[in-house]
């Protein structure tokens, strides 16, 4: 999904002009950015996490001149699916599969500190 087609599914589903609607993604995405700008992190309960994560410096190769490179440490923007988020896309693409293996798939990846997952 592209930014023209989010703005016309967001129009059509909640009733808003398609105008309002790329204001609305506009807006969104100027929030979020500004605050990952400013070191901050944007945290939507049950869909993700937005943050700024530092890599490290590492050691790399020129592709052209084969040669070793040193690839400098940097901050760059980073999203974490939140559970809600990570259980229904288990939830949505596993569906062809047996329940015994479904079931098993989803919890494993999202045992909580109990040990347990509790579905949406």
């Amino acid at each position: 999904m592209n930014k023209k087609e989010m703005v016309d599914k967001l129009a059509m589903e909640t009733g808003v002009t398609k105008k309002e609607a790329a204001q609305f993604v506009d807006a969104f995405v100027d929030v979020i950015s500004g605050e990952l700008a400013n070191g901050g992190n944007v945290r939507l309960v049950g869909f993700g996490t937005f943050m700024v994560k530092n890599t490290v410096e590492r050691n790399g190769v020129d592709p052209r001149t084969k040669k070793p490179i040193k690839i400098p440490a940097r901050k760059v923007p980073k999203f974490s699916a939140g559970k809600d988020l990570k259980l229904r896309f288990c939830l949505q693409h596993e569906k062809d599969k047996p329940p015994s293996l479904l079931a098993s798939n989803c919890v494993s990846q999202e045992q909580g500190t109990h040990g347990t997952a509790t579905a949406v």
